[in-house]
This record gives structure tokens, C-alpha cells and sequence, in this order.
């Protein structure tokens, strides 16, 4: 055998090591996103196949999210702030034909069909479910990448299973009651903070525009920065906040300052992620949290509460 014969064998058995690896490591990358793109709950979970199928229709209206990014914008009324697309509708009529298929004897509540009625369907015990087809519009309307799409199931009026998937960082968050909170199939949990010294808080403005409920927005914000708060975000999307808060981005999250605050589908599925990663939830009163309220906080911890109200 030639020494270039020879040469030639060892490349071609080199080449073929690199193309095995390659593959070996192709293969494990596709399991990995299978894994990351599928419920992490069991398949004896008593909400395995609520999980699944709202896994299922939320990574459906993620594709067309990221398809159709900074597409035309209409207006919810004539002299309103909140904008809403036609990625908007179709995204919220896929999930409700969807649900409706494999859940005939649940409800569902969206955003869009709301704002269409012009109110609110009010929460039964029926079997529930809270769709925000895209939180952020705004942000996904301006071309920000800072937008998600959320399910949340309740029950009895309460949350029970939360899926929420952010399709520009391919991050899927999901919950369930007693089966602890998932970011790509992996559990995660609040952080350690016990003094504002220590938070990144995130806040949410909303649409107030009035001269006193403004003068509220930014007197919270104001106490805060004179409590000596680590850092302060806002991010233009509540669901989002509230996962941020689950997996230890942020520390707290608030809105409502001036009694106009979130809605329904800001907090159904976001609040079951949230208190499974050890979140703590009350309203600005201090009351019990009320998915159906208008104002909220959300607390990494009772001490980080008190903290905080305490400079209200």
C-alpha cells in the first residue's frame, strides 16, 4: 500500500467518525427539542391531557407569531391604546376550535371574542378556559420580541394548568396544581430575594391616562427607587412578567397602581406557574389574589410583600 493510499484511507475513516458524531450529536439535539417542545407532566398527571393539548396549540400559535411578526395593526376602538391583529384572531380561533374539539364540555374565555362582546364572560365552576392568543401585541406590533401565547385552565374558578410559550426565545413554561412549574421540561423555581436591596422588579402600566391615575403609576414606581429597589423593568407583557418571576429572572412583579389593571387571560395560566415555582400572590390590598380582579402583585416571598407595601 502507497503512502497516499494509505493517506487517503485514514481521511476517509476520520470522515466517517465526524459524520457518526455528527449524527449521534444531531440525534440528541432533536430529543432534547422534542423534549423541550412536549408537557413535562407525566402521563399519569391528572391534567396530562390538558397539558397536551395545549402544549400542542400553543406552539401552533407560536409558528404563526413568528411568521407573521410586525404585521398590520388595528385598533380595538376609535380612540384606544390597545392593538390587536389579524395573527391576534386567527391565533384565538385555532386554540378555541382546538379546545372545543378535545374538551366539548368546557368553556372558553379569549381575549379577542371579549373585546368583541365588549365585556367579559364572568368565571363558573365549569371548567374554563382563559386563552391570550398574544400577550404583547403591542411589543409584537412595534417588531419587540418580547411576546407570548398563553392557555390557562381553571377550575371551580381557580387556575389549575398553565401553558405559556414565547416563540422568539423557543421557551416553553408549563404547570399544573401540585405538579410543580417547567421551563423546557425542566423545573424551576423563584428566587432568594428578601430585600429590595436584592430585586429586579417588573412592573406594568397599563392604559391608564388619566392626570391622577398616572400620578398613582408613578408614585409606586417612585417609592420603590427611594426604597433603594436592585432594579426595575418593565417588559410590556404580564404573562410574561410572571413567568420571569417563576424561573428567578425577576423578583417581583406588579400592576394596577391606579385601579386599571390586568385582565382575566394576564393571569390565568401565569398564576399556576408562579405559585408552583413558590411564588406568593396578593392584590394591592392585600387581600387574597382574584384572577378576575384588577390589580395584582406578585411576590417571590412574604417578606419581599411586606417590604414592599410597606413603601407604598
Amino acid at each position: 500500500m502507497t503512502r497516499g493510499t494509505l493517506a487517503r484511507q485514514v481521511a476517509v475513516s476520520l470522515l466517517a467518525s465526524a459524520v457518526a458524531v455528527a449524527a449521534i450529536i444531531r440525534g440528541k439535539q432533536l430529543l432534547s427539542e422534542k423534549k423541550r417542545r412536549t408537557s413535562p407532566l407525566s402521563s399519569s398527571s391528572r391534567h396530562a391531557k390538558e397539558a397536551k393539548v395545549a402544549v400542542d396549540l400553543a406552539l401552533r400559535c407560536g409558528a404563526a407569531m413568528r411568521q407573521c411578526f410586525q404585521k398590520k395593526v388595528l385598533w380595538k376602538d376609535a380612540s384606544s391604546i390597545d392593538p390587536v391583529t389579524a395573527t391576534d384572531r386567527d391565533n384565538e380561533k385555532l386554540v378555541v376550535e382546538g379546545l372545543k374539539s378535545a374538551f366539548p364540555s368546557h368553556q372558553v374565555i379569549g381575549e379577542e371574542a371579549a373585546a368583541a362582546l365588549g365585556s367579559t364572560p364572568k368565571l363558573t365552576d365549569a371548567p374554563t378556559w382563559i386563552v391570550d392568543p398574544i400577550d404583547g401585541t403591542t411589543n409584537f406590533v412595534y417588531g419587540i420580541k418580547l411576546s407570548c401565547v398563553s392557555l390557562g385552565l381553571c377550575i371551580g374558578r381557580r387556575p389549575v394548568v398553565g401553558v405559556v410559550y414565547d416563540p422568539y426565545a423557543d421557551e416553553l413554561f408549563v404547570a399544573a396544581e401540585g405538579e410543580g412549574a417547567y421551563l423546557n421540561g425542566q423545573r424551576i423555581q423563584v428566587d432568594d430575594a428578601t430585600k429590595l436591596a436584592q430585586a429586579m422588579v417588573l412592573f406594568e402600566l397599563g392604559y391608564e391616562r388619566s392626570e391622577e391615575g398616572v400620578a398613582k403609576m408613578l408614585g409606586g414606581l417612585r417609592s420603590l427607587m427611594l426604597g433603594g429597589v436592585r432594579a426595575t423593568r418593565t417588559i410590556g407583557t404580564a404573562v410574561l412578567s410572571l413567568c420571569w418571576v417563576a424561573c428567578g429572572r425577576a423578583s417581583a412583579y406588579y400592576t394596577g397602581m391606579s385601579g386599571e389593571g390586568g385582565k382575566p387571560w394576564d393571569y390565568a395560566a401565569g398564576t399556576v406557574i408562579a405559585l408552583e415555582a413558590g411564588a406568593s400572590f396578593c392584590n394591592l390590598q392585600g387581600a387574597p389574589f382574584d384572577v378576575e380582579g384588577r390589580t395584582t402583585h406578585l411576590w417571590q416571598s412574604p417578606i419581599l410583600v411586606q417590604r414592599i407595601k410597606s413603601r407604598r
